[in-house]
């Protein structure tokens, strides 16, 4: 997540396609159906819009047209791309964008500092989020995520894990249909447990599983002897678009969100960002929030201020978005942590977090990308404890229950599971 944009989070324009970000001021127009190469490609013209030339993968292009279809392009470059396929398509192109990297937040040094801390017995106890967050007391009054699915976009996690492959929310259309054959007709054959966008194939008990999104998964769901993740009575579709290296890019996060839209999922969790000026992201992101779907995201970790060095998705601002930041055991913001006070919402545990690694392994792993699971581990729980609940409503609620420490986050707390949930049970919403 070192990749980011330098222009202002409130350069907003009122179209009512996109409200929320990236189109230009100067693009306001082509709301009304005036369509030029800067309205639907604003980033080619970088003297009256944003500098999206950082994080770019040199000669591919991404073009979002009106039927909604997503096209790849290989040009040299952005003359090039305007020259042979903007204009001449120009009443087909809803959006264009240069192809765009997006990346695991990762904290430097991490592996080495808990191979020393084991070895010294200085590790913090594996349940150290879950104590803090309040967790068991839901857990102790039957809220544990029955009946919510959240959808895990991530690398490839662990479906054959012991403390995940019960959980999984298996496609029943796929289930009692026919191998090789597109049984729901989605465009996609035999994804029965979920997808992978980075290989454009079904994830399957064969799939090449990594450890970042085992762990991620394992924080909302997993349960595993007398351990569990947050919320274990929850399930997960698995939903890959980031390679074992820790690296995708904008088309495959825009079709796994697209993705867990059709599934009908109440949760998106998205432990991964970087990226900037992309409005083919952000419009799918606004489609699946507008459906009801819950966004959470990691606020990343480089340790900087979102107010002054936006990147996304952690810095979208969409209406039932929830950006998160990562606390110690110590109960003190990570160092490492990305802050602000309007674009995170609150912190969440994310340094030495226990959960499942790959191989039926357990481990610790920290950032940003474990607290975001721990948000929609919580948000799961008080859906399950109010299922009539608006979406609206439960992210109100973990804002309202938050423990405040005084962070440099909008809510200046941490979360806390009981708080939220003995506020949202007081507003009586079923």
């Amino acid at each position: 997540m070192s990749n980011r944009s330098s222009y202002s989070p409130n350069f907003l324009s009122q179209c009512t396609v996109l409200p929320l970000l990236f189109l230009l001021l100067v693009t306001g127009p082509s709301c009304q159906n005036n369509k030029s190469v800067n309205s639907v490609f604003p980033e080619s013209n970088p003297s009256i819009g944003p500098n999206c030339s950082e994080n770019k993968i040199p000669g591919y292009y991404l073009i979002k047209k009106e039927d909604e279809s997503l096209v790849t392009v290989n040009a040299p470059d952005d003359d090039s791309f305007i020259n042979d396929w903007i204009k001449p398509n120009l009443n087909e192109i809803r959006w264009a964008e240069s192809m765009k990297k997006i990346v695991v937040p990762t904290t430097s040094g991490f592996n080495d500092l808990v191979t020393e801390m084991v070895a010294t017995s200085q590790a913090p106890q594996p349940n150290w989020g879950q104590i803090k967050t309040e967790t068991y007391w839901a857990h102790e009054h039957n809220f544990r995520g029955q009946g919510v699915v959240i959808a895990v976009i991530d690398s490839t996690p662990d479906i054959t894990h012991l403390a995940l492959a019960p959980k999984i929310a298996v496609n029943q259309n796929e289930l009692m249909g026919e191998p090789q054959q597109d049984d729901d007709q989605n465009g996609l054959i035999d994804d029965l447990y979920g997808w992978d966008f980075s290989e454009n194939k079904p994830i399957t008990n064969l799939s090449f599983f990594d450890n970042h999104g085992t762990h991620v998964s394992g924080i909302i769901v997993g349960s595993h002897q007398n351990w569990s993740g947050v919320a274990p009575e929850a399930k997960f579709i698995p939903i890959s678009f980031l390679n074992p290296q820790g690296f995708g890019n904008i088309l495959g996060a825009a079709l796994a969100v697209r993705y867990a839209t059709s599934r009908k999922v109440h949760i998106i969790n998205a432990s991964w960002g970087g990226v900037s000026c992309s409005p083919i992201l952000a419009e799918e992101i606004q489609k699946a929030t507008n459906q009801g779907i819950l966004f959470v995201t990691a606020s990343g970790n480089e340790g900087v201020d979102l107010d002054q060095l936006p990147f996304y998705p952690a810095s979208f601002q969409f209406p039932l978005q929830i950006t998160v930041a990562a606390t110690r055991p110590s109960d003190y913001l990570a160092g490492y942590s990305n802050s602000s006070f309007e674009l995170v919402h609150l912190a969440a545990p994310g340094e030495f977090i226990w959960s499942t690694l790959k191989s039926n392994h357990f481990g610790y792993m920290s950032g940003t990308s474990m607290a975001a699971p721990f948000v929609s581990g919580a948000l799961a729980i008080l859906k399950s404890a109010a299922p009539n609940a608006s979406p609206a409503l439960l992210r109100q609620a973990i804002f309202q229950g938050v423990e405040v420490k005084d962070y440099r986050v909008k809510t200046r707390g941490r979360l806390n599971i009981r708080k939220s949930l003995e506020w949202l049970l007081n507003q009586n919403p079923n």
